[in-house]
């Protein structure tokens, strides 16, 4: 077992999708430990998951178990610079904090999202659409997740940039199809 110490990475944010009858989805950012700033910001997605949030206190073990759920199946891409800014974590929302139409179901897809660092501290879920006075957090929140997801699945194209795969000092190309 790997010792926090060890661990080069650390979570700074993570979103989640949970369909009644579909296997879970999650993306969490992560980033250099030990230094200042957000250094090699990564993102992980992890279709198979079982966690929604991040709530133990050791991240490292629950992040490693999430990866190690049988049938899971874990995508990871280095976020060149340009592309983490276009997250644009630092976002400011306005939302309502209760919403007056109570909505509620069973089947159906939970969404959720939470900040991994230390403070300030945010988690929200919702179901389907959301709340009506959510409309701004949930459209960010669909549009972050189907970007991360754009940049996981462009390894499907002929050509892959390995460097997307490790730090972003390396130079290498492959064709997928030699």
């Amino acid at each position: 077992m790997t010792s926090l110490s060890e661990e080069k990475q650390y979570p700074i944010f993570r979103l989640w999708e949970a369909p009644s009858f579909e296997p879970m989805v999650s993306w969490t950012i992560l980033v250099d430990r030990g230094v200042v700033g957000w250094q090699n910001p990564m993102v992980r997605r992890v279709i198979g998951s079982k966690f929604t949030s991040i709530e133990s206190r050791d991240v490292f073990r629950t992040l490693r178990e999430d990866m190690a759920t049988p049938n899971a199946k874990v995508d990871e891409y280095y976020l060149k610079p340009q592309e983490f800014d276009a997250l644009d974590l630092h976002r400011q929302f306005r939302f309502q904090i209760m919403d007056t139409n109570g909505l509620s179901g069973l089947d159906g897809i939970i969404y959720g999202m939470e900040s991994c660092t230390r403070s300030p501290s945010f988690k929200v879920e919702w179901w389907e659409d959301g709340p009506d006075g959510w409309r701004e957090l949930v459209d960010w929140a669909t549009k972050t997740m189907s970007y991360l997801s754009k940049r996981l699945d462009r390894f499907e194209i002929e050509l892959k940039d390995v460097n997307q795969l490790h730090l972003p000092d390396y130079k290498i190309w492959t064709r997928l199809d030699k």
